[in-house]
Formats: structure tokens, sequence, C-alpha cells
């Protein structure tokens, strides 16, 4: 399973608007999304993860399972300030901002430079 990111939404947490990464889950009934820590006990009632942190929604990407050309991992929502990186149609795709134009991550992945995210940068 590929690893997820977001950022700690909760102000009374001392990881509050960090990065947390692990597993996500999302309750679809109210929005809420927590990364959480692998699971330490569980049965056919519940599970009890190692952790978990409630991070915005919004700030949620998945990691790709690629780098880019310094060796940075790629997750989706990240940018290089020309293109965001997307996930649709089972795959990540590379769309160029204000453009028509979209490439396979795969094939454009060496050669660009993450800089940060959709929402911190743009």
């Amino acid at each position: 399973m590929r690893e997820y990111r977001g950022k700690a939404s909760d102000e009374d947490s001392p990881q509050f608007g960090k990065w947390c990464f692990g597993n996500l889950v999302k309750n679809t009934k109210n929005g809420y999304c927590f990364i959480i820590g692998d699971c330490i006990d569980s049965n056919e009632e519940y599970f009890s993860p190692e952790w978990w942190e409630p991070v915005d929604p919004e700030t949620v990407g998945q990691d790709t399972g690629l780098k880019d050309k310094n060796g940075t991992r790629v997750f989706e929502k990240d940018t290089d300030g020309i293109g965001i990186v997307v996930f649709k149609d089972g795959a990540f795709w590379y769309d160029v901002i204000n453009s028509n134009e979209t490439f396979l991550l795969r094939e454009v992945c060496g050669s660009i430079e993450i800089v940060g995210t959709n929402f911190t940068i743009i």
C-alpha cells in the first residue's frame, strides 16, 4: 500500500500545520480525514492504530512511488510551478498549469523538480 500525507489540522496538536505521513482514513459521512499509523490491534469489531492525526482533506495526497530529478518523493498535488501531479483514470498525471497539456507522470518525473504543493504555491 502506498503512503499518504496530509497537513495536521487539529490546532491543539503539537503536529498542527506539519505534514503527517501514513495510512489514510476518510469518514465519508462528514468528510473528516485522518492519517494513521499501522494497526497494533484489531478484531471483527474494532481496530486500533499506533497513532492518528486529523488532517485537512484539501492537503491529502498519495505517494506516487516516483521521485523527481533530485530524488524527492512525488505526491499527488505536488507541483514544480509549471504543472501539478493529479490522479485520474487510474494513473498519476502531470497537468501543465493553464494549458490542456497532460503527460503520464512516469514519463516526465525525472525532469521535474518539486517545489511545493498546489495549495501552497498557486
